[in-house]
């Protein structure tokens, strides 16, 4: 048991404090990543969306030709 304290306490020493501006630039990269994963996603729901529609009309254009 006291071996286990002597581990947590010597870890807990060896923490070094974290500036504010190393703060801020990781908070910056997880923004950026982030806003870049959601642009993707939408960039593929609109194009996702343009290809159905493009099907869409066509298939509709072909129903109206058949009538």
């Amino acid at each position: 048991m006291e071996n286990r304290q002597d581990r947590t306490e010597f870890s807990a020493r060896q923490l070094k404090p974290v500036s504010i501006a190393q703060t801020m630039s990781g908070m910056t990269w997880a923004l950026t990543l982030t806003l870049l994963v959601c642009w993707v996603f939408v960039a593929a729901a609109v194009e996702l969306q343009a290809c159905l529609a493009e099907f869409t009309a066509v298939d509709f254009a072909r129903a109206i030709r058949g009538w």
